[in-house]
């Protein structure tokens, strides 16, 4: 009896120490993973909630870390974008803006304000010290001064320039350029109009108003010679019927005479030079002096300079076709027949 209860005793052991060695292989929390016929572990239908594979117990060496580098993220690049066809446009370059806060005139050459040549304004034109101007811009320029004729001049390799005090002209290598504004001086300074300077040395000129500024832009290549500019032919005549019919005139009355002569040449009316209208007598004589020995006369310096003014394309009036002296007339015919524009000296001009 008591070996049988021993023996019972013994195999109720041995089977719960089976058990219990079976239940150690299967770690805590998961599930046993079926086996298949094969022995090859069977993949759920869901793979996210798979369980992992059964784990030995195994010494595990950590195997060593090799750093790796950076998987660049991809990036998506932007869309790419087509502009609209621009034209391009040609802008001119300007001078650069020169703030004027002195409110001043001032004067640029090439874009450069000058520190040298200090302009000033009288009834709204420029003007600029002779000196200082020629000293300036004028390579190898010397000054000198004739008491004689009251004439300040300009000499250099290129260029010779005369300001006569007083005159509305200057002479740049022998051409004549007139203005209505005369050379004056200011303080023991002759000042000229800043435009007839820049004509003699071949400058154009641009106004700044907002800057109060004279911008000069020079071409390196002064005034062509009168020699060269002038037709001799037509200077000639012109400076002697000048001479012949308004010798003692002021000179504006010269300029004016000339004026008529060119303003026929100029007219589809009249023959097309200067000496063909002189000698019209297609309605009887025009011009009376040239039908005395006085048309040759030598012209006299006023006369030649009036001429020239007259060939630079100056005129007090495009108008002008006759004059007269009311006092020496010895016939009405002009101003009974043509119309009255102004009177200069003891000469009435009419169109």
């Amino acid at each position: 009896m008591n070996k049988t209860i021993i023996a019972i005793f013994l195999s109720l052991a041995l089977a719960f120490g089976a058990s219990v060695t079976a239940q150690a292989y299967i770690l805590p929390g998961f599930e046993e993973i079926p086996q298949t016929d094969g022995g090859q572990s069977t993949v759920p239908a869901n793979p996210e909630v798979m369980p992992p594979a059964p784990v030995t117990p195994a010494p595990v060496t950590p195997a060593p870390v090799t750093p790796q580098p950076a998987t660049p993220v991809p990036t998506t690049p932007a869309p790419s974008v087509t502009e609209p066809s621009v034209p391009v446009i040609a802008i001119p370059v300007q001078p650069p803006v020169q703030h004027n806060n002195s409110g001043e005139p001032r004067i640029a050459f090439d874009g450069v304000v000058s520190q040298t040549v200090i302009p000033i304004l009288l009834n709204d034109t420029m003007y600029v010290s002779f000196r200082a101007y020629c000293l300036a811009v004028i390579e190898g320029a010397e000054i000198t001064w004739d008491y004689a004729t009251n004439t300040s001049r300009c000499e250099s390799p290129a260029l010779n320039i005369d300001v006569p005090i007083g005159e509305n002209y200057i002479i740049a290598n022998g051409r004549v350029l007139y203005r209505n504004d005369a050379n004056l001086t200011i303080n023991d300074t002759l000042y000229v109009p800043v435009r007839s300077l820049a004509v003699a040395i071949g400058a154009r000129v641009e106004w700044n108003d907002a800057e109060q500024c004279a911008y000069l832009y020079t071409t390196g290549e002064p005034i062509v010679s009168g020699d060269k500019f002038y037709n001799q032919t037509d200077l000639l005549w012109l400076a002697r019927i000048i001479n012949a019919e308004s010798k003692h005139e002021p000179l504006l009355g010269k300029i004016a005479v000339g004026n008529v002569v060119l303003n026929r040449v100029a007219s589809s009316d009249f023959p097309d030079t200067v000496y063909d209208v002189l000698f019209d007598c297609r309605y009887s004589v025009q011009f009376y002096p040239v039908n005395s020995p006085v048309i040759n006369n030598t012209p006299t310096e006023d006369c030649i300079i009036a001429a020239k003014v007259c060939l630079e394309g100056f005129s007090v009036s495009k108008n002008i076709l006759y004059f007269m002296n009311p006092k020496l007339a010895v016939s009405t015919w002009i101003s009974r027949n043509r119309s009255f524009v102004f009177k200069i000296g003891n000469h009435s001009f009419y169109a």
